[in-house]
């Protein structure tokens, strides 16, 4: 199978799963404003839904309150003000994240941003401890001399780099 049909698979995967999560948290706000109308809309049912889809997000999910925290679900669904306007505010938070990853899934600009941080990201990942700073700033910088070397080289040298790349995929048997 061709790389880039196995690129395209991983794209339209991740672009469906997000527009599945933006439809659903849409449907629940719906489903809440509807709700909040009258008390007739089943949504008891559907509360698991709502914890899920803010919780998948990342979005809002705390609030203070005259110096308090409180957590944006706590007796969701209800009518009290502050809480069912941070409901709201949370679950429109979690829609235009996904919408923001579906239009990520299709951007060139952040595959090269992910691209260009991932050193610095699986550096994070290796050294968790704050006494390895060192390290991690010599191999952040090690990764960034090797990417900048590897980019100017396939720029100016396309065929060759090409070739090269071929020949390290046979080494390691990655192609057919």
């Amino acid at each position: 199978m061709p790389f880039w049909l196995i690129l395209v698979i991983l794209l339209f995967c991740k672009f469906a799963i997000n527009l599945y999560y933006y439809f659903r948290t849409n449907y629940i706000t719906d489903l809440y404003g509807k709700w909040l109308k009258d008390q007739s809309t089943a949504i008891y049912n559907r509360v698991h839904i709502a914890i899920s889809v803010v919780n998948k997000a990342k979005a809002l999910k705390e609030f203070t309150w005259f110096g308090q925290y409180h957590g944006v679900f706590d007796g969701f669904p209800t009518k009290q003000p502050p809480n069912s306007e941070y409901c709201l505010r949370s679950l429109a938070h979690a829609s235009g994240i996904f919408k923001q990853r579906m239009i990520d899934t299709v951007n060139p600009i952040y595959w090269l941003e992910i691209l260009f941080s991932l050193p610095e990201k699986v550096i994070s990942y290796i050294s968790q401890n704050p006494e390895k700073t060192r390290v991690k700033s010599i191999l952040n910088v090690i990764f960034r001399i090797i990417a900048f070397i590897a980019v100017t080289f396939y720029t100016l040298y396309p065929d060759k780099a090409r070739t090269f790349i071929s020949n390290i995929s046979n080494v390691f048997c990655l192609s057919p």
